[in-house]
């Protein structure tokens, strides 16, 4: 599992996560973030520029669904995908083949 690509693709918009709860032992499947034009302002503790490294055994992350902060266990990741960042708009498009956003 490349979490740099995690970590990169939750700095650029939004991702949909899956793992597995260390509390419940359940599955779970949330959109979550770090990209700040998607978090609450009054729910964003951390300064601009913040980052995070891949070397720790947790990765922090907004996650959409419940509009709070959550800690994600690395080993418990068992997929991830794009659905909103830099590349996504161009990988719909051309998905698609649909002018949906006003671009050319």
């Amino acid at each position: 599992m490349n979490i740099d690509k995690i970590i990169q693709k939750m700095h650029e918009g939004i991702i949909l996560l899956e793992y597995t709860s260390l509390n419940s032992g359940t599955q779970k499947k949330r959109e979550v973030t770090t990209n700040r034009k998607y978090i609450p302002e009054e729910k964003n503790p951390f300064k601009k520029g913040w980052t995070q490294t891949a070397e720790s055994p947790k990765i922090i992350c907004f996650d959409l669904d419940v509009g709070r902060w959550d800690d994600i266990e690395v080993s418990t990741i068992t997929s991830w995908k794009e659905i909103e960042g830099e590349t996504w708009k161009t990988k719909q498009a051309k998905l698609t083949d649909l002018n949906w956003d006003g671009n050319s």
